[in-house]
C-alpha cells in the first residue's frame, strides 16, 4: 500500500507539472501590463497559483480564470502589486461581477460571459492611472554579511507579516559547491561555499531546474535567511524566492 508521504508527493508533483503548463500557455496572453487568462482546461484549484507565479516573475498584476462554458461563468483569482489595489478595483466595477473578495494584493472573482471582455478593459483602463511599484525591497549582501550572529540578530525584526515584511536578500556571485535534488526530485538544494562562510541554498518546488543547473559553478540568488540547528551545530540556510 502506498504511503500517505509518497502520495501526497505524487500529487504535489502533478500539481507542479500541471502549473508550470498552464503557466506557460497563460504566458501567450500577457500584454505590457497585466495578464488576463481563462481556459476551459486550466484547474480552478490551479488559478491562484499561476497567478502568483506571473505576479511574483513579472510585478505585475494577474487575472487568472477557469471558464465553465456550461454555466457560462468565469471563475478566477487575482495577484496584484501595490498601486494597484485589488479591494478597490472590485468594489469601484462591482456591477460586473457576480461575485468578489479578498484585499489589496490578492483576490477571488466570478464574473459572466457578457462582461469578461469590459473587465479587462475596465483592468486596461485602470492601469493607465497607477505608478505600480514592488511588494518588497531587496538587500544587496555578500559573503561578508553571512555570520551566524548577524543573521540571528534578525530575530529582532520579527514578527513577520504584512507590515512587516521579513527582509529579501540578494546574494551576487555565490560558487556552487554541489547541487543536490531532493524529496524524490520535487526541491533543490545548492551547497555554496565562499572562502570565509559555507551554507545551504533550498529551492522549495523547483527541482525540475536540475539540469539546467547542474553545471554552473556560479548564481546570483533572491530570497531569505535563517539559522538550521541540528544537534547543537548551527549553520546558515538561504532560503531561495528567485534566481537571476
Amino acid at each position: 500500500m502506498m504511503k500517505v508521504s509518497q502520495l501526497a508527493t505524487q500529487i504535489n508533483t502533478k500539481r507542479q507539472t500541471l502549473t508550470n503548463e498552464q503557466y506557460t500557455l497563460a504566458q501567450t496572453n500577457m500584454n505590457d501590463e497585466f495578464l488576463y487568462w481563462a481556459s476551459e482546461d486550466v484547474h480552478e484549484g490551479l488559478v491562484g497559483l499561476i497567478a502568483g507565479k506571473y505576479t511574483r516573475t513579472y510585478e505585475k498584476p494577474s487575472f487568472v480564470m477557469h471558464y465553465d462554458k456550461k454555466a457560462g461563468i468565469y471563475k478566477g483569482s487575482a495577484r496584484s502589486v501595490e498601486g494597484f489595489s485589488l479591494h478597490e478595483f472590485f468594489t469601484s466595477h462591482s456591477e460586473h461581477f457576480v461575485a468578489y473578495g479578498g484585499h489589496s494584493l490578492a483576490g477571488g472573482f466570478t464574473i459572466d460571459e457578457k462582461h469578461f471582455e469590459t473587465v479587462y478593459h475596465c483592468i486596461e483602463e485602470k492601469l493607465k492611472d497607477v505608478n505600480l511599484q514592488s511588494t518588497a525591497s531587496v538587500l544587496l549582501i555578500d559573503e561578508n554579511d553571512l555570520s551566524i550572529d548577524n543573521i540571528e540578530s534578525l530575530s529582532l525584526l520579527e514578527p513577520f507579516g504584512m507590515s512587516n515584511e521579513e527582509p529579501l536578500y540578494l546574494l551576487k556571485d555565490a560558487p556552487v559547491e554541489k547541487l543536490y535534488q531532493l524529496s524524490q526530485g520535487k526541491h533543490l538544494k545548492l551547497d555554496i561555499l565562499f572562502s570565509k562562510v559555507k551554507l545551504s541554498a533550498l529551492y522549495f518546488q523547483h527541482g525540475d531546474l536540475f539540469e539546467q543547473l547542474q553545471n554552473q559553478k556560479i548564481v546570483n540568488l533572491i530570497g531569505t535567511l535563517s539559522i538550521n540547528e541540528f544537534r547543537n551545530q548551527k549553520s546558515i540556510n538561504f532560503i531561495i524566492k528567485d534566481m537571476l
